[in-house]
């Protein structure tokens, strides 16, 4: 239900029915281990490059890892990915709209659901993670978006800023 939704985003062209390409993984172990592949991939940033590891912040994500905590999965169980040629202009923006209303439907039927940049630029940098998922060498995974149902309910909208308009 979520991705037919999200199959009515708009895309530049109205291309993105022959772009667009979505995986998905709904078995909570193989999650997981995306997620521990996941942190193998950081802490081999640790190594490899300890500047990106310190500025983005990675090893909170390792640390909590190490004692037992999942900020990467979170136990979600299941996973979408957008995928989309690395050399199509309008990918990008196309594939996070249609990752936008993948969300705002799986809120509609009671779905929980969270970007997850950890396992995104994993996929994209990690070899292994990529040859797991299938990955071809021309496609990016442009998003992920864990799902699952949510262990709290919201009974109020998070507190934001006031808008910052400028009328013209």
């Amino acid at each position: 239900k979520v991705l037919d939704v999200a199959r009515f985003a708009p895309w530049g062209g109205n291309r993105q029915g022959n772009l667009l390409r979505w995986v998905v993984i709904s078995d909570p172990v193989k999650v997981h281990h995306v997620a521990q592949m996941s942190i193998e991939w950081m802490k081999s940033v640790r190594e490899s490059n300890p500047a990106m590891y310190k500025e983005a912040k990675l090893e909170a994500f390792t640390t909590a890892w190490d004692e037992g905590e999942d900020q990467i999965s979170r136990g979600a169980p299941c996973f979408i990915q957008a995928w989309a040629p690395k050399d199509e202009r309008t990918a990008p923006q196309g594939t996070t709209i249609a990752m936008a209303y993948a969300q705002l439907a799986a809120h509609a039927i009671g779905l929980g659901s969270s970007w997850s940049g950890g396992i995104n630029t994993a996929v994209q940098a990690y070899p292994p993670l990529t040859e797991l998922l299938g990955l071809p060498k021309d496609i990016v995974s442009y998003g992920t978006i864990l799902l699952g149902y949510p262990a709290e309910q919201f009974h109020k909208i998070p507190a934001r800023k006031p808008l910052n308009v400028t009328w013209l």
